[in-house]
């Protein structure tokens, strides 16, 4: 159950049954351009104590007041059935609902306070929770904030030496020579916010506090942190359990009393062997303690996805332990991936109809099987794709990312299927966040049907590995019709290219590659900006299809934002553009980008880059669009809908727009 990227779960017993139904708040980027929607669904307990993490599909609920994903339940103020929201403007706002016709509506908000930090280096609240710090029955509000990010965690301004440099000389611009981080940290604090008012009349003003140690210093994380309230060690007082900006979760344990607390940072949980507890992802965010139908604790995690830390108990020493982290599931529901998904269909299985192939942020591919036919698809939840054995998963590390420790952890994988090793077997191609591209090969198919990939490994080029511009998705096909496949990529000035073997023996090296020229005679520059140090370098992701039905390969490409005409508002949007093959089979050309539009308006979802591709998904002799975006999401554009453009871009893509 992937709701989308930037979810965030209340917990709540809406309709008085005794369960504890939950209450997610969907940051949705299908709907605007460049831009997010927030809706409120609900989700029920359908599996009862033998499945206590399958749940309902989502049913949608009207709000009056605003919503965003800073969240909480209002039940320590004596509303069950109500929530605080902090709104963009640092106002709180209280969310209430009442029974109409046997549903509860939430139709009434009012707003109960305005929030103010201290300094203007401290940034939030980010995640807000009710904590009754004093015993007395009125209780405050506590939240997440960071400082440090960006203007000091960025390394300082190393001038004009690396404009227009290649990407991995970028990358290495940001590390010393013992690969470490030449940028500061990313710091994150809890702030109490008092609330001068009563449970009836709530009222959270001013600035706030930030918790300290038995030292007196600020409790310090790693970026900002996600509070969730609950008495683990069952001493009556309330401890905190803190998600941040990395892979652990860390215990904050009280140990004064429940008037007077005194806290101690007590380190990361530990899971069932007694090792560090990792979520899978560092999207993930603690959100609320809950006992689930079968009578169990549960710390629910949101965010990436809804997912949740079964609690298994304190070891002698007082530190928590977890189980194995369950994802919330639900039968049926729209096709998706994980967070900024990016789709490849192909016959993965070898039945003739099309499955899916896909990448994510996390540095995780997965394998998504068409159990229904080639002409009326339907498919399966997602599995890990496995090689060498094990799930694939690519993770730069702290060392080997040029955002920094903060993203060591995402490995932004976007896979590219072919033929390869031209040995008529599908293998995998991964660009990913490093610069590097791995291949996984097939050593032929299992009992199951299924190709059997190695390990992956990084494809060569002269004397070390290739390195090239980051987060893109390549191509395999063989667009020059030698009978041979060619690696269709952006090289590390972002220019597209076409990388071919120069090894018989090992499919690992490749040759310096061939710049595809434009009708001018220049390179097609398809990422971001100037490659001035920038961040918006990359990312690009490729797609060959017979779009005009000739026998030749065409290019689409879905492209970063700030790359392409603003539309009428001013703002910059992502896109797909393609670029048709005016060449033949033998001998391809390329003709000047334009834009691929749907119903009129640009194909533009998502908020970094749209992962499209196009594919004739139900054989019907037409080409439908697949677009991965943001969320998780896996959107369909029919053919009917989609407009492949003969009109240029104005321009053509500038450095600048």
């Amino acid at each position: 159950m992937r709701e989308g990227l930037f979810c965030h779960a209340v917990p709540m017993d809406i309709d008085d049954d005794g369960l504890t139904e939950y209450l997610l708040v969907i940051r949705d980027d299908t709907i605007v351009l460049r831009g997010i929607c927030s809706r409120l669904v609900q989700h029920r307990h359908v599996g009862g104590a033998a499945d206590p993490t399958l749940l309902s599909q989502s049913t949608g609920l009207a709000t009056a007041g605003p919503i965003s994903r800073s969240m909480c339940s209002a039940a320590l103020l004596g509303r069950p059935y109500a929530f605080l929201c902090l709104a963009d403007d640092r106002t709180v706002w209280l969310n209430e609902c009442e029974l109409e016709c046997g549903v509860r509506l939430f139709k009434r908000a009012a707003q109960i306070g305005l929030l103010e930090m201290p300094a203007d280096s401290v940034i939030g609240p980010i995640s807000i929770a009710l904590v009754d710090f004093d015993g007395t029955g009125v209780p405050d509000l506590v939240g997440g904030c960071f400082a440090g990010y960006p203007d000091d965690y960025f390394p300082p301004n190393l001038g004009r030496k690396y404009d227009a440099a290649p990407w991995p000389d970028i990358v290495r611009s940001r590390h010393d020579g013992q690969g470490r981080w030449r940028g500061g940290d990313e710091r994150g604090y809890l702030y109490r916010f008092r609330n001068t008012g009563t449970c009836e009349e709530p009222a959270f003003e001013g600035g706030g506090t930030p918790l300290l140690d038995l030292d007196g210093k600020p409790l310090e994380f790693f970026g900002v942190p996600s509070i969730c309230p609950v008495d683990l060690d069952s001493d009556g007082d309330t401890d905190f359990v803190c998600s941040q900006c990395n892979d652990t979760i860390q215990y904050i344990e009280n140990i004064g009393t429940p008037n007077a607390p005194q806290y101690i940072d007590r380190g990361p949980v530990r899971d069932a062997d007694g090792d560090v507890w990792h979520v899978s992802t560092r999207h993930s965010q603690t959100a609320a303690a809950v006992v689930d139908p079968a009578g169990n604790t549960r710390i629910l995690l949101d965010n990436a996805r809804f997912s949740c830390m079964p609690f298994l108990g304190i070891d002698n020493d007082g530190m928590p332990r977890f189980g194995p982290e369950a994802e919330f599931c639900s039968r049926g529901g729209d096709v998706r991936g994980k967070g900024f998904a990016v789709p490849v269909p192909v016959d993965w299985d070898g039945d003739a109809d099309w499955d899916l192939i896909v990448g994510s942020e996390e540095g995780d591919v997965e394998f998504i099987e068409n159990t229904g036919t080639a002409a009326a698809p339907v498919f399966a939840a997602p599995v890990p794709l496995i090689a060498g054995g094990k799930p694939i998963r690519i993770v730069p590390g702290p060392e080997g990312n040029v955002q920094g420790p903060q993203e060591a952890g995402w490995g932004y994988v976007n896979p590219a299927v072919g033929d390869w090793t031209d040995n008529g077997a599908p293998d995998l191609i991964l660009g990913s966040s490093l610069g590097l591209m791995f291949l996984f090969r097939n050593s032929g198919r299992g009992d199951d049907g299924m190709p059997v990939l190695e390990h992956g490994a990084p494809l060569q080029q002269g004397t070390g590995d290739f390195e090239t511009v980051w987060r893109q998705r390549p191509a395999i096909a063989d667009i020059d019709g030698d009978g041979r496949t060619e690696l269709i990529a952006l090289n590390p000035l972002g220019q597209l290219t076409i990388y071919r073997k120069t090894d018989p023996d090992n499919p690992l090296v490749i040759d310096a590659g061939t710049a595809v020229l434009d009708p001018d005679g220049n390179p097609y520059k398809l990422d971001g900006y100037d490659n001035s140090s920038s961040v918006l370098a990359g990312r690009t992701k490729l797609w060959l299809a017979d779009v005009t039905g000739n026998g030749t390969w065409d290019v689409l490409f879905g492209i970063i934002m700030g790359r392409t005409v603003p539309v009428p508002t001013g703002a910059k949007i992502t896109e797909v553009h393609w670029i048709e093959n005016t060449g033949t089979v033998t001998k391809p050309a390329f003709g000047r980008i334009c834009r691929v539009s749907f119903n009129g308006w640009p194909l533009a979802r998502g908020r970094h880059t749209p992962a499209a591709c196009a594919v004739d998904l139900d054989g019907d002799g037409k080409l439908e669009m697949l677009v991965g975006i943001d969320g998780g999401d896996i959107m369909m554009f029919e053919a009917s809908e989609l407009d492949f453009e003969r009109q240029p871009l104005p321009g053509g893509l500038h450095p600048t727009g």
